[in-house]
C-alpha cells in the first residue's frame, strides 16, 4: 500500500500531522524533496507552493512530469488550471474539455 508523504514549511505539515499523516518533513535543501520523491513507499507527495518555488527549475520540472509519485503542489491561491493539470496527469482524461 502506498503512502502520503507532506512536505512544506512546519505551519504547512502542521494540519497533515494533525489529521493522521505520519510522513511530513520539513526541507531545508532541494536535494531532500528528490530523495522523498525517489522513494517507492510514497504514492502522494503533497507540497507547499513556496517549498516548490524554491526549488531549481529543472527539479521543479521533475516533481511536476513524476507519475509515481504523483505531486500535488498546494497553493494559497486558487488556480483551476492547475488542478486541471493534476487531474489530467492523474487519470488521463480533460474532464473540463474546453
Amino acid at each position: 500500500m502506498s503512502e502520503i508523504a507532506v512536505i512544506g514549511e512546519s505551519k504547512f505539515i502542521l494540519g497533515f500531522q494533525l489529521a493522521g499523516i505520519q510522513t511530513t518533513k520539513e526541507i531545508d535543501n532541494p536535494d531532500q524533496v528528490i530523495d522523498v520523491m525517489k522513494e517507492k513507499r510514497f504514492g502522494i507527495v503533497i507540497i507547499d507552493e513556496p517549498t516548490m518555488t524554491k526549488l531549481p527549475e529543472h527539479y521543479q520540472m521533475m516533481v511536476q512530469e513524476s507519475i509515481h509519485p504523483v505531486a500535488v503542489v498546494l497553493s494559497e491561491k486558487e488556480s483551476s488550471d492547475d488542478l486541471r493539470k493534476m487531474i489530467i496527469k492523474s487519470i488521463g482524461v480533460d474532464v473540463w474539455n474546453k
